[in-house]
């Protein structure tokens, strides 16, 4: 009697360790079908149900975030940029690669190529993918592998016909140790280059044009184009001689514009008194963007009186201007009340006026902001595309809106959908 009575017990527990696994292996087949439902519905263009469904938990609603962009993948207007946000997404944003991976088409070799991030073993293929036919897969190679691909390869990819692959693999090479024998290559790109956006970041690195960087620069200060003019302002001011310092001095005497303004903070840098003066009077100036540039190059700490201005700006009658001064103060406990306040009234102007300030005052620990937000993206369907996307560009990270977020994945424009995925699945990293 007494040993039977003990074997009850032994087979009770091996009886509930069985039933206990059955039950989670029904659960888990469960969950993995419920996620393929949501799929299958994003799959289908069946959005507004998909969204619907994610409402019920964190799981649901991050799975149907990375359906969202693996259907965005398949198509050319998002494909690069959905592909890339399932690289940093983590494991949810790894397995829809993994399944993006197994097409034979473009799709499948961006997406395999994406998929060895997570895979540092996998650089020695670098090489590769960097050669590969279509440009995205070679982009996003150098966005990959940048620091594993060799010197001559990354020259090589200069002379590719994508401008973007070409500003990828300059980015490399800025990146590597400096070395003197370079700076032909980075003049020929400075004069060659057909994309003006690869020319400014070349002329961005003064240091590594050689001795005739200063000269070459020098002569890019009267181009047409102020985004060229700013960038060889910036080359200049990282070269560090007497003469580029003279040279900015002379430049930021100048009308004031955003050239000027950059000159100016690049010789005030250098502890130049009256390139600092120029840029705090120009926090007096008649244009808002002027007083918004040279708050932000002017920065906390570049002059004595700096806190005392920012608040002075707080009360400026431009949104932008007050905008910058908040999140110049952000640091400063003593003055959030007043930029609270500030922010406050911005936030009940237009929705691409309120949402930076919304997000503004979550930072700065307004209880109310994040309520303020979600209110507004009830209204979703009623704003315009920019506006929207504006809106989850400036509460990027804020996990406390994941649920205001989800139903946007069932949005009706491509767009708003693939942004609000990215929300999601960014935010929830940060949980």
């Amino acid at each position: 009697m007494s040993g039977r009575a003990k074997v009850a017990p032994v087979a009770m527990r091996t009886f509930r360790r069985i039933a206990f696994g059955i039950c989670l292996g029904f659960i888990v087949q469960s969950c993995a079908q419920s996620h393929a439902d949501l799929r299958g519905l994003v799959a289908s263009g069946k959005y507004a149900e998909a969204a619907a469904a994610a409402e019920k938990d964190d799981e649901a609603a991050v799975e149907t975030a990375a359906a969202v962009l693996e259907a965005a993948a398949l198509g050319e207007r998002y494909r690069f940029l959905a592909i890339e946000s399932l690289s940093v997404a983590g494991r949810e944003g790894r397995a829809s690669l993994e399944r993006l991976a197994l097409r034979s088409d473009e799709v499948g070799r961006i997406a395999a190529v994406a998929l060895r991030r997570f895979d540092k073993h996998e650089a020695d293929r670098a090489a590769v993918c960097a050669v590969d036919e279509h440009a995205d897969v070679r982009k996003m190679c150098l966005l990959a592998f940048a620091r594993e691909l060799k010197e001559p390869l990354l020259r090589s990819l200069l002379l590719d016909t994508d401008p973007s692959v070409r500003w990828y693999a300059l980015r490399a090479l800025t990146e590597l140790p400096a070395d003197k024998e370079r700076a032909p290559l980075f003049i020929d790109v400075l004069l060659r280059d057909p994309s003006l956006t690869v020319r400014m970041e070349a002329a961005r690195h003064g240091d590594l044009l050689g001795d005739d960087g200063f000269l070459l620069l020098k002569e890019l200060l009267f181009d047409t184009r102020p985004g060229m003019r700013t960038a060889a302002v910036t080359g200049l001011s990282v070269i560090g001689s007497a003469s580029a310092a003279s040279l900015l001095r002379n430049l930021s005497e100048g009308a004031r514009d955003e050239v000027t303004l950059t000159a100016a903070a690049a010789c005030a840098a250098s502890g130049d008194a009256t390139c600092r003066e120029r840029l705090v009077s120009a926090l007096d100036d008649d244009r808002p963007g002027i007083r918004t540039a040279a708050l932000y190059l002017l920065g906390p700490g570049r002059i004595e009186n700096a806190r005392q201005r920012f608040l002075t700006s707080l009360k400026d009658k431009s949104p932008e201007v007050v905008l910058a001064a908040a999140n110049l103060l952000k640091g400063d406990r003593a003055a959030r009340p007043q930029a609270l306040r500030a922010l406050g009234d911005i936030a009940k102007r237009r929705v691409h006026e309120s949402s930076a300030a919304l997000r503004l005052m979550a930072v700065l620990g307004d209880k109310g902001a994040e309520t303020r937000i979600q209110i507004t993206l009830k209204s979703a369907a009623k704003m315009e595309e920019s506006a929207l996307i504006a809106l989850l560009n400036a509460v990027q990270g804020a996990s406390g809106l994941i649920d205001a977020v989800v139903p946007l994945l069932g949005d009706s424009r491509e767009a708003v959908r693939v942004n609000a995925a990215r929300f999601i699945l960014f935010s929830r990293s940060k949980i």
